[in-house]
């Protein structure tokens, strides 16, 4: 960026004062003065045109704040040029040469980020600056690399710089001090040491723990293994607790049972059985009651009434007569219109045959019907030829159209391949021939259809879930091939842990109470078949010995005969 002017036109001493550096052509300008004459000034008013007038500036001895101005001229290293005046105040301070605000983007452009601060640090020197380096010089007590640092960064004094970095450091850290950071620190690390040497064993001592330990084990282990007995055994009593007061049940129960004799043993559903059966018998009873009292009903009517034998005789007449009744009736009423309308129709006769054949009485009328019924024959052929032209035309016209679609239909024959041969449709029909007489096995297969649909709605009845009908099934979505997948795995899991568990079945089966006891201490099991007649040791004694020692694993009893009483509380107890 190059300076061309600096109009100082309202600031501090000077009004209306150009300064032109680009008039000479040159490229280093000085501008010098006597004492007083305003240098520092101009250079204030360099900084107020580039980064505004200060709010309490001292350069308004002279011009009021409202009237201070300060222009000049900026131009960048590509060409471009700014002209534009400052003035004091809070908002839209920059403004062209006409008097109209400017974006202060515009200066920036200019400025590439120079900060005031920065532009005074390098270029704004004055003599108050120039003062206080040399003091500051002064100061250094020798130090001339330091002295000459710090005059050239003007008010930064390097000196006391470095005491804030001494007095930051005697503040974390200090020979004898006990307070400070560092101290404090290293401190605690040397406790921490003595404290690791402190609690550091030696190896022999170390061994003589590991063997206290072991023995401390030793003796625990001791002292579970009694506590395990002991919670056998409190099991133990506490089912013998248990089953006490059911063996006194029991007992009393089997005196009852013998005071009773034999019984008739009935079935789990009879409570339910006799209940229907007695409602059906009141409903019966009831039904009895009504029928006795409407019978006595009838018969007291019947003893009323006198029956006449010879009207029972003519009793298909009377029905008859009954039925005809109607019939004379409507003629009785029509009959004195139909005799009016006949004299009437007579008279109108005889006044048409006067005008026809006055010479002919009515009693002759009859000779003249073969002419009367050629005349309406030929009114009838007249009448009717044109409704036969009409149908001649159509027919016609529908024979046009016949021949269309004939000679349409032989070009599409023609345009067809050349038939095949029936000889598979012969042989197809010599197998159905074969087959035997077809509505049999029609019927075979229908009766076979009503069979599987009856099943069908059977296994229905036996899904608890399931509320439909049969019919409700055909119309169910299908599931997806990944859920027939799953389903089918699972099904594949179940087969092989049932057959895991048959085969296992099996071995049981096979060996006695003891062989099963040292099976399940030695391996794990999720269920247990136990057989209750094994050699040796039976399945009772199996099984309390396993509660005994608190295996928690589900038994289930396995028998090949009926149990009596005894043997069902044994097992309801165990398992």
């Amino acid at each position: 960026m190059q300076l061309c002017r600096l109009g100082l036109a309202a600031f501090g001493p000077f009004t209306d004062h150009l300064l032109d550096f680009e008039s000479s052509g040159a490229t280093l300008h000085i501008v010098y003065g006597a004492n007083e004459a305003g240098k520092s000034s101009a250079l204030r008013g360099l900084k107020a045109l580039l980064y505004g007038i200060p709010a309490r500036t001292t350069d308004n001895f002279i011009h009021t704040h409202q009237d201070m101005r300060v222009g000049g001229c900026l131009r960048s290293q590509n060409g471009d040029e700014l002209d534009f005046v400052r003035r004091k105040g809070r908002k839209d301070t920059l403004l062209s040469v006409e008097g109209t605000p400017l974006d202060p983007m515009a200066l920036k452009a200019f400025l590439q980020g120079v900060s005031a601060d920065f532009f005074e640090s390098l270029f704004g020197i004055d003599h108050g600056a120039l003062v206080r380096g040399g003091e500051e010089i002064l100061d250094q007590k020798g130090e001339v690399g330091q002295a000459l640092f710090s005059a050239a960064l003007g008010s930064q004094m390097l000196h006391q710089l470095l005491d804030e970095l001494d007095a930051e450091a005697d503040a974390l850290f200090r020979p004898q001090a006990s307070t400070r950071q560092i101290n404090v620190a290293v401190k605690a690390y040397n406790e921490l040491q003595r404290e690791i040497r402190e609690k550091s064993l030696s190896s022999s001592l170390w061994k003589t723990k590991c063997s206290e330990v072991e023995s401390a084990a030793s003796r625990l282990n001791v002292i579970a293994e009694e506590i395990s007995a002991s919670a056998s055994e409190l099991n133990r009593l506490q089912r013998i607790r248990r089953v006490q007061p059911k063996f006194a049940r029991r007992s009393e129960q089997l005196l009852q049972l013998a005071a009773l004799g034999d019984v008739v043993v009935l079935s789990d559903d009879f409570s339910k059985r006799r209940q229907q059966a007695m409602q059906k018998l009141q409903s019966a009873q009831e039904s009895n009651r009504k029928t006795l009292i409407n019978y006595s009903e009838i018969e007291e009517e019947l003893k009323g009434i006198s029956i006449n034998e010879v009207l029972l005789d003519l009793g298909e007449t009377i029905q008859l007569l009954h039925e005809r009744v109607g019939e004379h009736r409507k003629a009785m009423q029509d009959r004195p219109g139909l005799k009016v309308r006949s004299s009437q129709l007579l008279s109108d006769a005889e006044t048409q045959l006067q005008e026809i054949r006055p010479t002919l009485q009515l009693d002759d009328v009859e000779q003249l019907r073969p002419v009367y019924a050629g005349r309406q024959r030929i009114a009838e052929l007249g009448a009717g030829r044109q409704s036969l032209a009409a149908a001649l035309k159509q027919v016609e016209k529908e024979r046009f159209e016949t021949q269309a679609a004939l000679q349409e239909c032989r070009e599409q024959r023609r345009q067809l391949a050349k038939p095949g041969s029936a000889d598979a449709l012969r042989s197809a029909l010599d197998a159905a021939r074969k087959e035997g007489d077809l509505e049999a096995i029609s019927a075979a297969g229908r009766n076979e259809l009503e069979v599987l649909e009856q099943q069908g709605a059977a296994e229905l009845a036996r899904l608890t879930l399931w509320k439909g009908s049969l019919q409700d099934v055909v119309v169910l979505p299908l599931p997806t091939r990944e859920s027939i997948n799953r389903f089918e795995k699972s099904y594949e899991q179940l087969e092989r842990q049932l057959q895991r568990l048959t085969e296992k079945q099996e071995e049981l089966a096979q060996t006695d109470g003891e062989e099963a006891l040292e099976k399940v201490e030695h391996n794990s099991y999720s269920l247990i078949l136990m057989d209750l007649k094994m050699p040796k040791m039976d399945g009772y004694e199996a099984t309390r010995r396993l509660r005994e020692k608190d295996i928690e694993i589900p038994i289930a009893a396995l028998s090949a005969k009926v149990l009596n009483g005894d043997e069902r509380c044994q097992v309801t107890d165990l398992f």
